[in-house]
């Protein structure tokens, strides 16, 4: 692996959805395949096993506890369930001072459906066009509780910070995050090859 390849931390807090983690393993995982493999996905959990939704588990690649956030370009941030413990994972200490140090660095931050909620809880939405999933009441009243101007759309991008609404959207926030890391040819090219 080129020393220049960007690291691009996928945290994924217990109780993380599934498909939407998935949207950015596929896509980074084209790029590295059959793309320009400047940039590379690192998986985070705040332990190696993590406990996702509908019972099932994955290895981590790196424990949350060992980032050294500087080494990282970007981060990206899937939604989950509550029944899973995905909110008290999500939105604690380590997980809020993970993504404040991202916003801090003003580095790109990708959030899914739910993700915008720990966002929101580390304070980085204040005053930004945000969404997340709305076909509940209560998660857009959170966002803006916090001080983000909530757009009823399924993407919106406010300067570094990507935010959506449904899992319908994984795809389209991973190439978004693909675009702000290794370029709109790049994006492109996978975007195509993958048939979006």
């Amino acid at each position: 692996m080129e020393n220049n390849c960007k690291n691009i931390l996928l945290l994924l807090p217990p109780g993380t959805e599934i498909f939407e983690a998935a949207a950015f393993i596929d896509v980074f995982g084209w790029h590295q395949t059959i793309g320009s493999a400047t940039c590379r996905l690192i998986t985070c959990s705040s332990k190696r096993e993590i406990a996702l939704s509908f019972g099932q588990t994955m290895l981590a690649q790196i424990c949350a506890n060992e980032v050294i956030a500087e080494n990282y370009a970007a981060l990206a941030l899937p939604g989950g369930f509550g029944s899973y413990g995905y909110y008290e994972h999500a939105c604690s200490k380590p997980y809020l001072s993970l993504i404040k140090h991202f916003n801090d660095q003003h580095k790109p931050i990708a959030a899914v459906c739910t993700g915008a909620i720990a966002l929101a809880q580390a304070g980085i939405l204040k005053g930004r066009l945000a969404t997340t999933y709305c076909y509940e009441a209560g998660f857009a009243e959170q966002i803006q509780k916090a001080g983000a101007v909530f757009i009823n759309a399924p993407l919106q991008i406010d300067g570094h910070i990507i935010t959506s609404q449904n899992p319908a959207s994984a795809i389209p926030v991973a190439l978004a995050l693909l675009e702000k890391t290794a370029g709109c040819k790049e994006r492109a090219y996978i975007q195509k090859q993958m048939g979006f």
